[in-house]
């Protein structure tokens, strides 16, 4: 997973190859729901932990058979771990997660943190609706795209 100011990226993986990725740009109802400026690089971990909590929503169905995750935010990988942060906005995001984690009754099978420079084609797809925009990876051209659910209020159910 990873995120910038303006979206969020990530890759599903099995046995190491790439098998769908979604990438979504922030829309307003993110802004203000937490208060945020589109572009402002404060919010960047938040937008991390939200891309991590759209990740398990896309993807929640593979949770049985364990998912692990990959992000260069150390932060949000923390918060997950401790199932708290400093963050209001972070912890709202978590209780989403707690949801998902507890209706499925399985949980991560590992957190890890990459490098950012190891990150590329998630960042890359983070990136997609900046202001200087990336492309899609060319690894990732004839992988499927995985359309990302409303972040509208049904998005949330834990707030």
């Amino acid at each position: 997973t990873d995120a910038c100011p303006w979206g969020i990226g990530a890759i599903l993986s099995r046995y190491g190859k790439p098998v769908e990725w979604m990438a979504d740009t922030l829309h307003q109802c993110d802004l203000d729901r937490f208060g945020a400026a589109l572009g402002d690089s404060a919010y960047t971990t938040l937008w991390e932990a939200l891309c991590i909590l759209t990740a398990l929503r896309i993807w929640s169905s593979y949770l049985p058979q364990g998912l692990a995750l990959r992000s260069d935010s150390l932060a949000s990988l923390s918060a997950l771990v401790r199932m708290d942060s400093p963050s209001p906005g972070i912890n709202s995001l978590l209780r989403e997660v707690a949801l998902i984690e507890g209706s499925s009754g399985h949980s991560w099978v590992s957190l890890t943190h990459i490098p950012g420079i190891s990150n590329a084609w998630a960042d890359a797809l983070s990136r997609l609706g900046a202001p200087a925009p990336k492309q899609v990876p060319p690894e990732l051209q004839d992988v499927p795209r995985r359309a990302v659910p409303p972040r509208g209020s049904s998005f949330y159910s834990a707030s």
